[in-house]
C-alpha cells in the first residue's frame, strides 16, 4: 500500500526501500524458522528464473555502458525475487491464499477510494496540474495504473461478495465497494483498465461457478450501473481543472450518489443473503466455451444500454455543468469508442533495439535513450516501451524474454491446475487476476510499477509451494544453517541500501539546487556520489553548481565524469557544451552530440541554433550565461518524462515543461 502512494513505486528510492524492508523480513523469517521443507520444484524453477533475470539485468551493464541504469533495474528485479522467496516460505493452503487475497482486496480498495476522493473532493488531496489532469491518475501517477487497480478491485470485490466462505461483514463491504470501484474505473477513462475488468470478471464467472454469484450480481449490478452513469455524467470532473468551483459542486453531488449506491448495494446484498443458498452453477462445456464470447458481452451491453437510458443521476449533475465542460468531457469520453492501440511507436523502437542485438539486447533501462533519439514521436519524452515483453526483448534480448516468461507462466499454470474441488472459487479469482495482469502488462508498464506487480510474484511464491498435506513435518535446521541463510539474505541488501542513501541525498541536492542553495546542493551531491559512484546525476548537479559559480573548468570536469557514467544520455553533452561555451570556446560539436541523443526537446534545438551563430568568445559566453540548465526530471502521467529547467541568469525559478518553447 505504501508503494501505491509513492507513485506506484516507480522511483528507484521507493523500490530500494521496499526491497530493503522485504529483505529484512525474509532474513528474520529464515533466521527464526528456517522453513525449507515446503519448497517445491515449481518454486525452484520460478525462483531460479527470477534470480537469473535479475543477474542478467545487472550483467547488461557490460554491453550497455550504463551501469547505474542496470543497477536500478536490477534492484527492481531483486525486490521481486525477495517477495517470491518470502511468500515461498509460507506453507501453501487455500486459507493462506484466501488471506492474501483479502489483504490485496483491502489494499486496492483503499487506493481506489483515495483516488476517487481526490476527484470528488479535490480540496482534501492536492494533485499538480503539470500533466493532463482530465483523467484520474492519483495516487499511481498513471490513469492506466489506477484503471488496472480498479478493474482488479472489481474482480476481487465480486469474489468476496459472492463467496460463501467469507465472513458476512467482508461480503457486505465488498458489495458496497463495487459501485465505488466502478466509478473510479470510469473516471480514469482507461480503455486498458476497462478491458482488464471485463477480462477478469468474465474469466472468474466462467471458472468459479460460485453458489451465491447470481445473488451477488443481482444485489450489486443495479447500484453499480447507477454509479457508472453518475460518474459518466460528471462532465466537469473530466476536465483539466477538476478543482474549480463548479466541478467541486458536481463532485459533491456525485459523492452523494455514490454513497447512496454503495448503501443500496449493501442493503440488497444483506436482504438477498438471508435467503437459502442457490444451487451451485453447473454449465456444460459448450456453454462455458461460448459464454465469454456471446453471453457475457451481451449482458454487459444490455446493462450499459439500460444505464444510459436512465437519466436521473445525470439530471442532478447537469445542473452545475456548462457547455465547454461538456465538450471537453465528450473529447475524453470518446476514448472508449476508439479501439486503436497507440503503442506502435514504443513497440517499434523496442523491436528495432532487439533486431540490433537479438540475444543480449540494448541493456537494462536504456529504452529512454533509444526513444530520445527518435525525432517526431508522440507523446513526447518517454521512459518505457509500454509493454513488458517488448521492453525486455529490446533491452535484454531473447535471453531476458525467455527468463521472464519462465518466471511468470508457471504461476498461471499452477493456479489453473488447482481450480477444482471446494476451493475452486479462490483459485479461480487468483487465476483471473494473474491472467488480467499478464495481458495488461503487454500494453502498459506494469513491471516498473512495483505496487502493481509485487502481488503477482507473491501469489506465485505461495501457490507454487507444496500443499500442507503434501509437506512433510519440517525438521529444525541447525543454528549455523539458519544464521548463514540470514546472512546471505542480508548480503543481497547492499545494493538497495546504497540506492536508498544515494536517492535520499540526490533528492536533497535537487531541492537545494531548485532553491538556489548551491552550497547545500554540493554537499548532498558529494554524499550521493560517495554512496553510489556509478550514478551520473550527482556529477550533473555538481557541474550545474560550478557553472552558477562561474567555474567552467570545474563544470567541464564534472560533466565529463557524468558522460563516462552514462555515455548515451544527452544531459552530460548539453552541460559540456554550455561549460565549453562559458569558456568562450566553440561548442557546436558537443551541442550537436546532445541534440543527436535527444531529438525531441526544443531547448537543445534552441541552444544549438544560438551557438551555431555565436562565432566570437563574447557571444558564446553570453549564450552560456542565458542557457537554462536541466536540474532534474520527473515521470508523470502515462510514462512521460518532464524536464525541470532552471533559467539563467536571475532567480532560480523552475518550469516543468515537455519542451522549452516557453523559455525563449
Amino acid at each position: 500500500m505504501l508503494l501505491s502512494f509513492q507513485s506506484a513505486g516507480v522511483g528507484p528510492g521507493a523500490t530500494a526501500a521496499a526491497a530493503l524492508g522485504v529483505g529484512c523480513l525474509l532474513a528474520i523469517r529464515v533466521a527464526l524458522a528456517g522453513p525449507l521443507a515446503g519448497v517445491s520444484r515449481g518454486q525452484l524453477v520460478v525462483g531460479g528464473a527470477l534470480s537469473a533475470f535479475a543477474l542478467w539485468t545487472l550483467l547488461s551493464a557490460l554491453w550497455s555502458g550504463s551501469p547505474a541504469r542496470a543497477m536500478i533495474e536490477y534492484d527492481r528485479a531483486l525486490l521481486y525475487v525477495l517477495v517470491f522467496a518470502l511468500l515461498a516460505t509460507v506453507v501453501h493452503t487455500s486459507a493462506n491464499l484466501r488471506l492474501l487475497l483479502r489483504g490485496l482486496f483491502a489494499t486496492m480498495l483503499v487506493v481506489c477510494l483515495a483516488a476517487l476522493i481526490s476527484r470528488v473532493l479535490p480540496g482534501l488531496v492536492t494533485v499538480d496540474g503539470i500533466f493532463d489532469n482530465s483523467r484520474l491518475r492519483y495516487p499511481l501517477e498513471s490513469w492506466n495504473g489506477v484503471g488496472l487497480m480498479a478493474g482488479l478491485g472489481i474482480l476481487l470485490a465480486l469474489h468476496h461478495c459472492a463467496c460463501d466462505r467469507e465472513h458476512r461483514a467482508i461480503r457486505l463491504v465488498a458489495a458496497g465497494a463495487l459501485p465505488l470501484l466502478a466509478a473510479t474505473l470510469l473516471l480514469t477513462y482507461s480503455r486498458a483498465g476497462l478491458a482488464a475488468a471485463v477480462l477478469g470478471v468474465s474469466a472468474y464467472i466462467l471458472l468459479a461457478r460460485e453458489r451465491n454469484l447470481i445473488g451477488g450480481l443481482l444485489a450489486t449490478t443495479p447500484p453499480t450501473i447507477v454509479a457508472v452513469v453518475a460518474a459518466r455524467g460528471a462532465d466537469l470532473l473530466a476536465t483539466q481543472d477538476p478543482a474549480s468551483l463548479a466541478a467541486s459542486a458536481q463532485g459533491r453531488i456525485l459523492l452523494l450518489i455514490l454513497m447512496a449506491a454503495a448503501a443500496t448495494a449493501i442493503g440488497l446484498h444483506a436482504a438477498l443473503s438471508r435467503r437459502e443458498r442457490s444451487p451451485r452453477i453447473t454449465l456444460s462445456p459448450f456453454v462455458r466455451r461460448w459464454a465469454a464470447v456471446v453471453l457475457v458481452p451481451a449482458v454487459i451491453s444490455a446493462g450499459l444500454a439500460f444505464a444510459i437510458a436512465d437519466r436521473i443521476p445525470q439530471r442532478a449533475l447537469t445542473q452545475v455543468s456548462d457547455a465547454e465542460g461538456s465538450k471537453r468531457h465528450a473529447d475524453v469520453q470518446g476514448r472508449f469508442r476508439n479501439i486503436s492501440i497507440d503503442r506502435n511507436d514504443h513497440w517499434r523502437v523496442a523491436l528495432d533495439a532487439w533486431q540490433a542485438a537479438p540475444m543480449l539486447g540494448n541493456g537494462a533501462g536504456t529504452f529512454e535513450l533509444l526513444w530520445d533519439r527518435q525525432p517526431g514521436l508522440s507523446p513526447g519524452p518517454s521512459i518505457d516501451a509500454h509493454s513488458l515483453y517488448h521492453e525486455v526483448l529490446g533491452e535484454l534480448g531473447l535471453v531476458g524474454l525467455a527468463l521472464i516468461l519462465l518466471a511468470l507462466l508457471p504461476i498461471l499454470a499452477a493456479l489453473s491446475r488447482r481450480i477444482r474441488g471446494p476451493d475452486r472459487a479462490v483459485y479461480a479469482v487468483a487465476f483471473a487476476a494473474v491472467l488480467t495482469w499478464l495481458v495488461h502488462a503487454a500494453v502498459h508498464w506494469d513491471w516498473e510499477k512495483t505496487a502493481m506487480t509485487a502481488w503477482v510474484i507473491g501469489v506465485g511464491g505461495l501457490v507454487l509451494g507444496r500443499t500442507a498435506a503434501a509437506t512433510p513435518r519440517p525438521g529444525t535446521p541447525s543454528r549455523r544453517l539458519r544464521a548463514g541463510a540470514a546472512i546471505a539474505c542480508a548480503g543481497l541488501l547492499v545494493v538497495p541500501i546504497l540506492i536508498v542513501v544515494s536517492e535520499h541525498r540526490l533528492r536533497g541536492a535537487t531541492q537545494a539546487l531548485l532553491g538556489g542553495d548551491c552550497a547545500s546542493a554540493v554537499t548532498s551531491a558529494e554524499g550521493a556520489r560517495t554512496a553510489l559512484s556509478p550514478r551520473p546525476e550527482s556529477h550533473t548537479i555538481l557541474g550545474i553548481c560550478a557553472l552558477r559559480s562561474h567555474r567552467p573548468t570545474v563544470a567541464t570536469r564534472h560533466f565529463e565524469r557524468a558522460r563516462k557514467r552514462d555515455p548515451r544520455r544527452w544531459k552530460a553533452y548539453y552541460g559540456l557544451a554550455i561549460a565549453r561555451a562559458a569558456s568562450g570556446r566553440d561548442a557546436t560539436a558537443l551541442i550537436r552530440a546532445a541534440q543527436d541523443r535527444n531529438r525531441t526537446d526544443q531547448v537543445i534545438l534552441a541552444i544549438a541554433r544560438r551557438l551555431a551563430v555565436a562565432d566570437t568568445p563574447r557571444l558564446r559566453k553570453q549564450v552560456a550565461a542565458e542557457a537554462p540548465l536541466p536540474v532534474a526530471d520527473r515521470v508523470v502521467g502515462d510514462g512521460q518524462r518532464f524536464e525541470i529547467w532552471s533559467p539563467r541568469p536571475g532567480p532560480d525559478v523552475t518550469q516543468v515543461l515537455p519542451s522549452g518553447e516557453a523559455l525563449f
